[in-house]
């Protein structure tokens, strides 16, 4: 039975690709959130999941995986990314998932899919100079970056606290759940989020992440 690889981007020159370079993977190439999210839900389950960061419509795919990625432990979830920060790849890490640079390189693709059923030992990493601050040190400056962006766009406690979780990559579940209130309830919250920012809710992360360490 072929392996089911699930490819989330609104670039059909990607979709191309993959089918060209992945003839024994049976891929499923959607361009939209919406149609991903019905694909998870009901035609899984799926061994691969790629997502565009950058997709049109009402959710990015940083958001879907964080409202995803919890949901589904047998899948392998990788960010699809055209600039690679630092900060979009810790965000992925944060959430269990990998990232990819675009324009895909063929022969990393195919690589990368290999090591999934023999991974190998991971390298040892060069410390990051935010690593080089110290853990104490950069939990309080994002959390003083965290109050001033709250304060800055008129947040409440709780859509502060919905912010605060994603930036600490819990998934929609997980937050919903700390909150002690439903998903549907949570979806309010977010979008409050975006009313008063402009923002996705995972833009806003990224932005909380960005502001320079004091």
């Amino acid at each position: 039975m072929s392996r089911r690889l699930l490819l989330v981007d609104d670039h059909p020159g990607t979709g191309k690709a993959f089918a060209s370079a992945l003839r024994d993977w049976s891929i499923t190439h959607v361009g939209d959130a919406d149609t991903a999210r019905l694909l998870l839900e009901d035609e899984g389950p799926w061994n691969v999941v790629f997502l565009d960061v950058h997709l049109g419509g009402e959710i990015d795919g940083l958001e879907l995986l964080q409202e995803r990625a919890g949901e589904h432990p047998e899948t392998t979830f990788s960010l699809l990314t055209g600039d690679g920060s630092p900060d979009i790849v810790e965000t992925a890490r944060r959430l269990g998932a990998s990232y990819m640079r675009k324009p895909v390189d063929v022969g990393v693709l195919r690589a990368w899919l290999a090591q999934l059923d023999d991974p190998p030992s991971a390298p040892a990493e060069a410390p990051s100079p935010r690593a080089a601050i110290g853990a104490e040190e950069v939990a309080t400056a994002r959390a003083r970056a965290l109050v001033r962006f709250a304060e800055e766009r008129g947040l409440t406690t709780t859509q502060r606290d919905v912010l605060r979780l994603a930036i600490e990559g819990h998934t929609r579940t997980q937050i919903a759940k700390a909150l002690g209130v439903t998903l549907s309830t949570y979806q309010k919250h977010v979008r409050a989020i975006r009313d008063r920012t402009g923002m996705r809710l995972m833009q806003c992360a990224l932005k909380v992440l960005r502001e320079p360490l004091e």
